[in-house]
Order: structure tokens, then C-alpha cells, then sequence
């Protein structure tokens, strides 16, 4: 069995949703794109002005499209923050991942099914058309669609806010 990443026709390699979500802590967005590099991927560097936030910082997105994660063809946006005053200060917040033109109208149920077997369900908190799931440091929201937004699964880095000891 070989480790090299399966190939697709059009050479780029089978990306799971697992290391997906690994790339989606990841601290800079150079490394991101290096990652997807590897895969065959290329992303589109922003096309929009960069939306002003509080506190000095900009936000922007890459997009990837297609991609193709678990055999499911989607479009990613790698979510960047950076410094208003010092570029090279950038980091990934997350990914967004969309259903693509290309997808299968049962885009949220085959993610919904590749999240449940390599993810962990919170129950707890699923409501509203909402389902969260984590692994390891990854924390994802799978969202469903709604008359203005498609249905889309957000994978970011998982925050832990501890209680009073």
C-alpha cells in the first residue's frame, strides 16, 4: 500500500475531510496553500477588498474550486485575518466548505455522513439546522442551507474556555 495520495483525472490527489481539518489550525496561510499544493490544489488569492475589522486587523479569503474532500466535490474559502498596518502578520481562521455547481443535490447529507464516521457528534448542541462535531483540535459546524446562504461546513481550531477551578 502506498502513501502517496490517491490521484484524480486531473491530478489532484483525494483530500479527506480528516486532513482537512488538520490543515484548518494551521497557523499561516502560506502553510495552508503549501499543504493543498501537495494535493494538487491551487488557490485564488482574494478578488475583494479586504474588509476592515476592530482592533487594526483586515479580513479576507483564498478560494479553492473545485476540491474534491471524501469523494465529495466542493468549494473551500481559507478565512485569513490580517494586520491593517503589517501584512506579513496573517493567519488562517478557518475553511468554509460550500457545496460546489458541480456537487449532487445531497451535498450536506454525504458530509453529513463522512462527519458522523470520522468525527465525534455533539448532540448537545445540534439545533437550528446546525450540527457540531470534533476531532482533536478541529471543531466543525455543519450548517444546513437556508433561503440566502447555501449549506456549508465551517472546520476551525477548537477553543476550550475553562470554568472556575
Amino acid at each position: 500500500m502506498s502513501d502517496a495520495p490517491e490521484k484524480t483525472s486531473n491530478d489532484q490527489s483525494q483530500l479527506s475531510l480528516v486532513a482537512l481539518s488538520e490543515y484548518a489550525i494551521a497557523e499561516t496561510p502560506e502553510l495552508v496553500l503549501t499543504l493543498l499544493g501537495k494535493y494538487g490544489y491551487v488557490a485564488i488569492p482574494p478578488n475583494e477588498d479586504w474588509r476592515q475589522l476592530s482592533g487594526g486587523l483586515e479580513y479576507n479569503h483564498y478560494l479553492v474550486d473545485p476540491i474534491t474532500v471524501d469523494a465529495i466535490v466542493s468549494r473551500l474559502l481559507i478565512e485569513i485575518t490580517r494586520a491593517q498596518e503589517h501584512h506579513e502578520n496573517s493567519w488562517v481562521n478557518g475553511f468554509e466548505l460550500q457545496p460546489s455547481p458541480a456537487s449532487p443535490n445531497n451535498w450536506l447529507e454525504k458530509m453529513h455522513v463522512v462527519l458522523a464516521r470520522d468525527f465525534e457528534a455533539d448532540v448537545s448542541n445540534e439545533s437550528g439546522g446546525i450540527a457540531k462535531f470534533t476531532r482533536d483540535a478541529t471543531e466543525c459546524l455543519l450548517v444546513s442551507s437556508s433561503a440566502t446562504q447555501p449549506a456549508r461546513l465551517l472546520l476551525h481550531r477548537r477553543v476550550e474556555i475553562d470554568g472556575p477551578s
